[in-house]
């Protein structure tokens, strides 16, 4: 109304400037949900390649054949290897649910950045209009991202680690 009324022109092409930023953020937000959905397919992928990785390391039988170990020689040692075992599978357990706790807050962060996507879009063109910049939704984009993807690094990590004791067991 503002923009049809107005017959300064600085005035109108203030208010074109905005009309222009809020169409942009209808547009963005249809596309947010196809942002998340490409870095979950993504995220999914480069998982699975990850766990083929760990399969061929053998990540699995490692970790069952340490825990087994460390458990023999915690019940049926005698002197220093029940110490050994009690500390292997402390060092196991203390190590899964140190990455447990780290995915189900990363989960919960993305979850809420996805909940908040709608509010940016929003704030993008509030943003826009005010510096012709849209930090908003570059900042969002790069914490879901990264938050997204540090997974595949800790994943990686977790592999090393295992296939690592693996070779020293």
């Amino acid at each position: 109304i503002r923009m049809a009324i107005s017959t300064v022109a600085s005035d109108k092409a203030k208010y074109n400037k905005m009309l222009i930023g809020w169409v942009s953020s209808l547009v963005l937000l249809v596309f947010m949900h196809i942002i998340v959905i490409a870095i979950s397919m993504g995220l999914e992928y480069l998982l699975g390649m990850v766990n083929k990785f760990a399969e061929v390391l053998g990540v699995s039988e490692i970790e069952n054949a340490i825990f087994k170990g460390a458990n023999n020689d915690l019940f049926n040692g005698k002197g220093f290897n029940v110490a050994i075992g009690a500390l292997t599978i402390w060092v196991l357990v203390y190590y899964q649910v140190k990455f447990f706790i780290y995915y189900v807050s990363r989960s919960f962060e993305i979850g809420f950045l996805i909940v908040i996507a709608p509010l940016i879009t929003v704030m993008y063109s509030i943003d826009k209009a005010g510096d012709g910049k849209a930090q908003v939704v570059k900042a969002w984009f790069t914490e879901l991202t990264m938050k997204a993807y540090i997974q595949i690094a800790h994943a990686i990590l977790y592999c090393v680690f295992i296939a690592s004791a693996g070779v020293i067991a």
